[in-house]
């Protein structure tokens, strides 16, 4: 039987105080453990459900976790296969006692041959996501196209985290409709070419009345418009194909940015705008593997946009390196605007054929929403990756990346989608 301690059968009032005080410090612990205990508690239960909502989203989906393989060189030369989910079991087509254990190269000797390898590398050494578009060739895969979602888990141990999807339906979709425009336009681009030719002939005469004169002048700029806008198309048409012949060799950086500032400064000059490059000894020493008239496309795009969407007065600045220098593999461009900026629920969207900030840049700005989807095809191409960084009212950064060497792999061609 328990007895209660009485504080008052202490003869000693100083004895039974010092009792007190001691009772009641335990009893205030007490209460500070208790209060603790609990919320660990629901802290653990909370992460159970969290952990249980989570594994029964990964079994419908087809999640494969890797871990890297390194050499004596501490080189990462293949990625050892150590869970998966059902979800990835169904798709890859092989049992999960298979798998466990299997290395990139037995499951799917293309990857290591097609740059996914190197991607898988990248994001393993650091530490940041990427999506990819990858075609498979596996019979045992049941999907031709996949998008995969490739995220660093921990740098520590070299595990990273691939999410698939099978795509292979949209793109089916997306190359019969790319398929039929590239047709469209390639049918049009003649008969337009003959109208604006002959359109040219008519305004040579300087003797027609005024009214005559301005109707032929504005017929010839918007077939103009119409024959960019269709050389665009068959532009994206051909990179995303493989038709499009792409001459890389070894280059300085800094000497393509400066010629494309040359090309776009006119039209700085024209709209009130500043452009200003930065030369420091990264941008000097910077080197990349690519087409150099490709590279020049790409940076002249950015530039017209950069000037089209700023304001009189203001400065467009471009230069090499910073955000993601500390990949050593690849070399960084950007160019930095002052406009208005890019709402956050359009970031994702900007790359994609026929999309606009706006629905009235169309006609203002004099653009069809296809000049970006070219960049990021050519990108693409090369190996690299291009995104956007963006306030609105504070104006935006565009970014990509070249590789500095040649790839391992040549990269394949890569759709640009349209939504």
């Amino acid at each position: 039987m328990t007895r209660s301690f009485d504080s008052s059968n202490v003869a000693d009032p100083a004895v039974s105080a010092e009792v007190a005080a001691a009772l009641a410090h335990a009893r205030e612990l007490w209460e500070r453990e208790r209060a603790a205990l609990v919320q660990q508690r629901d802290m653990l239960a909370a992460l159970l459900e969290r952990e249980t909502r989570f594994r029964a989203a990964a079994d419908t989906q087809a999640v494969f976790m890797f871990r890297a393989v390194r050499n004596d060189e501490r080189r990462i030369v293949d990625f050892e296969l150590v869970d998966v989910s059902a979800g990835a079991v169904v798709l890859a087509g092989i049992t999960r006692e298979a798998a466990i254990g299997q290395r990139l190269s037995e499951l799917s000797s293309a990857a290591m041959t097609s740059g996914l390898f190197d991607r898988y590398v990248r994001v393993a050494e650091t530490g940041i996501a990427l999506d990819e578009e990858y075609r498979s060739t596996e019979r045992r895969t049941r999907a031709a196209w996949l998008w995969l979602h490739i995220v660093p888990l921990s740098i520590i141990d070299d595990t990273i985290s691939v999410t698939v999807r099978d795509i292979s339906e949209r793109k089916e979709a997306e190359r019969t409709k790319n398929q039929l425009i590239g047709m469209v336009s390639h049918e049009l681009r003649t008969p337009l070419t003959v109208i604006h030719g002959a359109l040219g002939l008519l305004a040579a005469r300087t003797d027609r009345p005024p009214q005559e004169a301005k109707l032929i002048d504005m017929a010839t700029r918007h077939t103009s418009l119409l024959i960019r806008l269709l050389n665009d198309l068959l532009d994206v048409e051909r990179i995303e194909s493989g038709m499009a012949l792409f001459t890389s060799q070894q280059l300085p950086a800094l000497p393509l940015m400066h010629h494309a500032v040359e090309l776009v400064h006119r039209l700085a000059d024209e709209a009130g705008i500043t452009l200003h490059l930065e030369r420091n000894d990264t941008s000097r020493n910077a080197t990349v593997w690519a087409d150099p008239d490709r590279v020049t496309q790409v940076l002249v795009n950015l530039l017209n946009n950069a000037v089209k969407f700023s304001p009189a007065g203001s400065t467009v600045t471009t230069g090499i390196g910073g955000n993601d220098a500390t990949d050593d593999d690849f070399t960084l461009f950007w160019v930095r605007d002052e406009g208005r900026g890019i709402p956050a629920d359009r970031l994702d969207h900007v790359f994609n054929r026929f999309v606009q900030v706006d629905n009235s840049d169309a006609k203002d700005k004099h653009g069809a929403g296809l000049g970006l989807a070219i960049c990021r095809a050519i990108v693409r191409q090369h190996g690299g990756r291009i995104w956007v960084e963006s306030k609105v009212g504070r104006g935006s950064t565009f970014y990509f990346t070249l590789p500095r060497t040649q790839l391992t792999a040549p990269p394949r061609a890569i759709a640009v989608t349209a939504e």
